[in-house]
């Protein structure tokens, strides 16, 4: 986690350092108040996110400590977006102070547990249809319950079909995705423990809508050519 991160900063400051330094060679600026304050506008922009990106991983790391036996796979794959699968097949991602969970249900709703990388291959764009929207309120009464109780600002769910290329279909791949996506717009983000205590209780409320949908379907009359 902490060596792609920090990969990832080198490469910018390496990017910047590469276009000033031919102008500073072949004409150095004179060192004062002015030409400090060009320097720091270079270097104090990567500094504050290698920094940032530090902190954001401790505060990650201690999140973690008590749930860790609950995570089955982890990987990071941006700055301090931690992609996690859990124990009962949830792809949990945090990007920012967002957290987004995603469930993967076979054709009959039961529910799928792929691989971290079979689960992030299904939730690329244009890998899902969204067919169903839900938004915490008053018609949505068990997600805005569970919004309150992990102290999230904002909630939304939805259930999409999935779209898997020909050569990609297997016995377990999923059929439908289901996703709760939780976040503050202010403040600190949800801490994952807090999450993934929860975890259970998501997973059942994206399996109630996964069947709720399945059977608004069925209910539907067949389209007749």
């Amino acid at each position: 986690m902490r060596w792609r991160s920090d990969a990832i900063v080198a490469i910018l400051t390496m990017f910047l350092l590469a276009l000033i330094a031919p102008l500073w060679v072949a004409s150095p600026p004179p060192l004062d108040l002015y030409a400090l304050a060009n320097v720091a506008f270079f270097i104090i922009p990567p500094a504050a996110v290698l920094i940032g990106t530090r902190l954001s991983q401790r505060r990650m790391r201690r999140s973690l400590q008590g749930v860790r036996s609950r995570v089955r796979e982890a990987g990071v794959f941006s700055i301090g977006h931690l992609s996690l699968i859990l124990d009962n097949g949830l792809l949990l991602q945090l990007p920012g102070s967002f957290a987004i969970l995603t469930g993967f249900f076979s054709s009959s709703g039961s529910p799928l547990s792929p691989s971290l990388r079979e689960a992030r291959k299904c939730v690329r764009p244009f890998r899902w249809i969204r067919l169903v929207t839900v938004r915490a309120g008053k018609k949505a009464p068990d997600l805005t319950e569970l919004r309150d109780d992990l102290g999230a600002r904002m909630a939304a769910a939805s259930v999409g079909s999935c779209r898997p290329k020909g050569h990609e279909i297997e016995p377990n791949t999923p059929t439908w995705i289901a996703t709760v996506v939780l976040g503050r717009a202010i403040g600190l983000p949800i801490g994952a423990d807090r999450i993934i205590g929860e975890a259970d209780r998501v997973g059942r409320y994206l399996q109630n809508l996964v069947q709720a949908t399945l059977k608004r379907a069925r209910s539907l009359p067949a389209a007749h050519p």
